[in-house]
């Protein structure tokens, strides 16, 4: 699907009717997080460097928790480094037509195992320590269905990354709604809801994470945050010919051009926006106990990943990872 050059596409901005609020101390958390990088060994190179510290993903977490345990945001930001090179250095590299999608699945899987056993092989590679450090720090701060429900949530985002990557890989056009359904995992908003939950010493009743409002609320802003990925990060999607965009996916089933997708993505993601603020108010009614500290979280983290997308350089390099 062919679209306008870069310098003529038209994307509208991204509205929310709620407020980014950071956490006060964010600059501490992002140089920690960075210096902690450096220590284990996950920027040996300028390119590496570039990906993961001048993209300002250290600062991603404390976006969208504004207040909280210090360590535990700390630990958040971490787990955001995690998540970052699960994506990119696995699904990502290897779901391009060159890659090898049978030794991505099985990294996912390991990842998964070291997790949820702390065991693993023998080797002393950076990932496997990495997942096994924090999953043990985790466990020393949260209870312990929260662990459960991080766990949980990683193993969506390695399905999901796989899946994705899968699509990828064949060449392969998914339908608008299985789409969506990828993206609101691959955006990988989930554990850090509960990773916010913790930061703030809240627990949410599984009582209350299964009502049918909050499981579509969940659903509903780990919707908006991947469109607002795809929104914010279209020209350097594009600069770098990738695919598994929302626009292309919207024109080739709607067989429109590439702009008119582009505002009908936007349009989607401000519907979808008013959809969550309608189920937040049902939550809140339906369970006034948790429903609204519920709600709270989900909207810093929505407002917060958008505010920092914005200013991030990660949507803006031309070719940052490969």
């Amino acid at each position: 699907m062919s679209h306008p050059e870069l310098s003529e596409l038209d994307i509208p901005e991204l509205i929310l009717p709620f407020p980014a609020r950071e956490y006060p101390q964010a600059q501490e958390i992002c140089d920690d997080t960075d210096q902690w990088m450096r220590d284990i060994g996950l920027v040996p190179t300028p390119e590496r460097e570039r990906h993961l510290i001048e993209t300002q993903i250290s600062r991603w977490f404390p976006a969208v928790v504004p207040y909280g345990d210090y360590s535990a945001v700390l630990l958040g930001s971490r787990f955001l480094t995690l998540s970052t090179v699960c994506e990119d250095w696995i699904a990502e590299q290897h779901g391009i037509s060159q890659g090898n999608l049978a030794l991505a699945m099985a990294e996912y899987m390991a990842c998964e195992r070291i997790a949820r056993t702390w065991v693993g092989d023998s080797s002393e590679a950076i990932l496997p320590t990495v997942v096994r450090d924090l999953h043990q720090q985790l466990r020393d701060i949260a209870t312990p269905d929260q662990v459960l429900r991080i766990q949980y949530h990683y193993l969506q985002l390695f399905m999901a990354s796989s899946t994705e990557a899968a699509h990828t890989h064949q060449g392969v056009t998914p339908k608008i709604a299985a789409y969506k359904r990828i993206r609101e995992l691959t955006a990988c908003m989930a554990p850090f809801f509960t990773l916010s939950e913790i930061a703030r010493g809240q627990h949410t009743p599984l009582k209350t994470l299964m009502r049918p409002e909050t499981v579509q609320l969940t659903a509903l802003a780990g919707i908006v945050s991947g469109i607002s990925n795809d929104v914010i990060g279209l020209r350097r999607d594009l600069s770098r010919d990738d695919t598994m965009i929302y626009p292309s996916i919207l024109a080739h089933h709607h067989q429109c051009t590439f702009q008119e997708a582009v505002y009908q993505m936007v349009d989607e993601f401000h519907r979808d926006v008013e959809e969550f603020m309608h189920r937040a108010e049902a939550l809140c009614v339906a369970d006034p106990s948790h429903g609204p500290a519920y709600v709270e979280i989900l909207q810093d983290a929505i407002a917060g990943n958008v505010a920092w997308e914005y200013y991030s350089t990660r949507y803006t390099m031309d070719g940052w990872h490969r």
